[in-house]
């Protein structure tokens, strides 16, 4: 029988609870996290690595540990995210380098007047998974974000808000030099980039004005929209998702004609501006196609807007760029449908067109993404 002194409880360690294994273990994750970060660019494997994080996360979260210990990792966690999203800032200027332990962070300033078409391409792909996966670490804010930038004036209702964030992710599948948007998002929330809530604009790409215009883009880019003309048959529209290319806001610029041989005539205005603008390839070489997008509430009835003569002027215009060669299509595409004046300001525009061997105007009715919407199918149709 073996003697000797019980031992002394004092100086026993106690076994270690879950909440501590779990607190040790993400502490553990979020170092190697940090070092991965600073080595890779935005995309699955940076995603991964955060997911990781989130997840021994939650598990500490989930443990029992105190809350001031909580409340600690969650804020190194957050400072994991600045890293994560500082990132794509360094993948502006070309792809993301690897950045060596105590090398200052990107410019924000240089990155954002850098940003180009090609700078949005590349940080595209990390937004649309942040949109589609409601786990990723940046879904919730890329979400505010987009309303932020959006629906500046939140008059848009709940069904409408919960749909442009899903439009805003095919969108940039269907564009994703739209450098507008990507902008806007890889700088959120920092001084330099709060310009950009008044005007997305980045080189080529004006400012989206509206939930609908992405929301259109979003349809016509899953479905063929048959154009809703009786009297003159208009060419069907659909964008061919990677190898249209679309760009937002690009303005067509309007030559003089001469209708006698001799005598210019000028537009009424040098550009026709498209909310979005289609360029494809062809056989027999390029083929510019322009669209502009007319929102109505409760998909009602598009009227002929008559203040200066707004909506005639615009066909009138359109119908000249179509005869001089500088537009080969164009279409207004509307959510509901359009009125009868409306229809027949098109078709005096198009008995014209179609005399002289052009496409006549396009008229689209009921293109939603909403399969709510009223009187949509929720298909261009």
């Amino acid at each position: 029988m073996a003697c000797g002194k019980p031992p002394d409880p004092s100086r026993v360690t106690p076994p270690a609870s879950s909440g501590n294994l779990a607190v040790h273990h993400a502490n553990e994750t979020f170092e190697d996290v940090r070092q991965q970060v600073a080595r890779l660019g935005p995309g699955d494997q940076l995603d991964q690595i955060m997911d990781r994080a989130n997840r021994a996360l939650e598990r500490a979260v989930a443990s029992g540990a105190n809350q001031k210990t909580i409340n600690r990792l969650k804020a190194q966690f957050d400072n994991l995210r600045g890293l994560a999203r500082e990132r794509m800032r360094a993948n502006v200027n070309g792809p993301a380098e690897p950045k060596a332990e105590g090398a200052q962070p990107t410019d924000a300033k240089l990155a954002f007047r850098n940003f180009s078409e090609s700078a949005a391409q590349r940080n595209s792909r990390p937004i649309i998974t942040a949109i589609e996966s409601k786990s990723n670490y940046q879904h919730e804010e890329v979400k505010q974000q987009i309303l932020k930038i959006v629906d500046r004036q939140e008059e848009l209702g709940s069904t409408y808000r919960d749909q442009l964030v899903t439009d805003v992710a095919r969108v940039l599948e269907i564009c994703p030099s739209a450098a507008g948007i990507v902008k806007a998002l890889t700088f959120r929330g920092q001084k330099e980039g709060m310009t950009l809530m008044k005007d997305i604009a980045s080189r080529g790409n004006k400012a989206i004005g509206s939930a609908y215009e992405l929301m259109g883009t979003a349809a016509l880019g899953q479905k063929t929209s048959t154009a809703s003309n009786t009297k003159h048959a208009a060419p069907d529209l659909r964008i061919n998702v990677g190898k249209d290319h679309v760009a937002f806001g690009a303005k067509s610029h309007i030559n003089s004609s001469f209708p006698d041989g001799k005598t210019p005539v000028s537009p009424t205005r040098k550009t026709i501006e498209s909310d979005i603008h289609i360029g494809r390839k062809t056989p027999d070489g390029y083929r510019e196609i322009g669209v502009d997008f007319k929102h109505v509430k409760d998909a009602g009835s598009k009227s002929l807007d008559r203040r200066r003569g707004r909506d005639v002027n615009q066909i009138e215009n359109v119908a000249k760029a179509l005869q001089t060669g500088d537009l080969h299509e164009y279409h207004f595409v509307t959510n509901g449908r359009f009125s009868e004046p409306f229809k027949e300001a098109i078709d005096k525009a198009n008995d014209e067109l179609v005399a002289n061997g052009n496409d006549p105007i396009g008229l689209h009715e009921h293109v939603s993404t909403l399969v709510n919407d009223p009187l949509s199918d929720g298909k261009a149709s």
